[in-house]
């Protein structure tokens, strides 16, 4: 096997740029919830302001929350290794001798790794509510249920599928 180690974590555009945009939707969720009040105290109706505001400030500020611990993570994202390929955003590292098949898929700049696996389940570990759906609408809509997203991270996407092709060619 090659002498193969490539990591890559999230870009800091892709950091700050997420944070802005959940951001700004918590702060105009907090601001409908505020102009619920101000036009409550003028005797208009608020409510529609004060619910559709605090459903704003609900949603995006979990997900802001969630964003940031998770971007506040040192780890790699992506780790490439002549043993395996592992995304941390999927769950458990997968060795290249469970992997069947591996693709690119570039719709537009973006690079996606297709992971072919007999039971992607297995993988799917850090998902969360999304392991089921993936395994699932992936496969109908011709693709494998593992899709690993290159884009956003430090590395050239690139770079990162050629090692992840070297690795899977090299467990050949």
């Amino acid at each position: 096997m090659p002498d193969l180690s490539v990591a890559a974590r999230y870009a800091r555009a892709t950091v700050v740029g997420w944070q802005v945009f959940l951001g700004a939707w918590a702060l105009l969720g907090g601001a409908l919830v505020l102009s619920g009040f101000v036009v409550e105290s003028r005797g208009w109706p608020g409510a529609p302001f004060f619910v559709c505001g605090l459903m704003l400030l609900v949603v995006f500020g979990a997900l802001f929350v969630m964003a940031r611990g998770r971007f506040a993570d040192p780890a790699p994202v992506i780790t490439i290794t002549a043993q395996a390929f592992h995304d941390r955003r999927l769950g458990d590292p997968i060795p290249w001798t469970e992997v069947r098949s591996l693709a690119r898929h570039k719709p537009g700049n973006r690079i996606f790794l297709q992971i072919g696996v007999d039971d992607p389940g297995r993988w799917l570990t850090a998902a969360g509510l999304m392991a089921r759906p993936m395994q699932v609408l992936n496969p109908r809509m011709g693709f494998t249920a593992l899709a690993s997203r290159l884009d956003g991270l430090d590395g050239p996407q690139d770079r990162l599928a050629e090692a992840a092709e070297t690795g899977f060619a090299a467990s050949r």
